[in-house]
């Protein structure tokens, strides 16, 4: 009896992996030749993205000699700032301005250089990257969501003002750090950075 159980077990087993490896198949199959029919391009203003609401909660800033976590883990990336100082990180928000109020889809090929992530209470609010001194890559700029839950996947660069980007010049100048690269590197020296939370 007890043999007749094991084999009618295996077999039940056997069928659901079967299934599953179907269905993931088919899932692939599905993704790559309709991509439309998961993700979906939505419109998206500066305003709606909510890069200034970082500002009511950062109480740090990490510069990083490294770029956007698109192609690598930026954990052991080089730690060029941490500005904690609320005048500072105040003035910071103040001067990022971005051209524009509409959105494009626009991403360079480079991860970005240098990163700047921000914090608070020591958990991490937002990954970002500065692209060729001119643009800003986060992930709250992506147009793309998962169809059907509305999720936002993906990231996007969008322009800084002239202003902007001479005063994040001025701001790598001011803590002693390698001005801001027109092609940045795709990869980052290693050392320790604060822990992800």
């Amino acid at each position: 009896m007890k043999k007749k159980w094991l084999k009618i077990s295996l077999a039940v087993i056997g069928i659901v992996i079967i299934l599953l490896v179907t269905l993931a198949a088919v899932g692939i199959w599905v993704i790559k030749k309709h991509p439309d029919w998961i993700v979906v391009d939505q419109p998206l203003t500066i305003e709606a993205a909510g890069f200034d609401r970082l500002a009511d909660k950062c109480d740090k800033i990490v510069i990083r000699d490294g770029g956007f976590d698109c192609c690598y883990r930026t954990d052991n990336d080089l730690v060029l700032a941490e500005i904690t100082d609320s005048v500072t990180i105040r003035e910071f928000f103040d001067n990022i301005k971005f051209a524009g109020t509409q959105i494009k889809d626009r991403q360079c090929e480079c991860c970005g250089r240098p990163g700047i992530d921000f914090y608070h209470n020591a958990k991490l609010l937002a990954v970002t990257s500065v692209q060729h001194g001119k643009y800003l890559r986060w992930s709250g700029f992506s147009l793309q969501r998962l169809r059907w839950i509305n999720l936002q996947v993906g990231f996007n660069d969008v322009p800084f003002t002239p202003e902007s980007a001479e005063f994040l010049q001025k701001l790598m100048s001011r803590y002693q750090t390698k001005p801001i690269p027109d092609a940045p590197p795709t990869v980052a020296p290693t050392v320790q950075r604060p822990e992800r939370q």
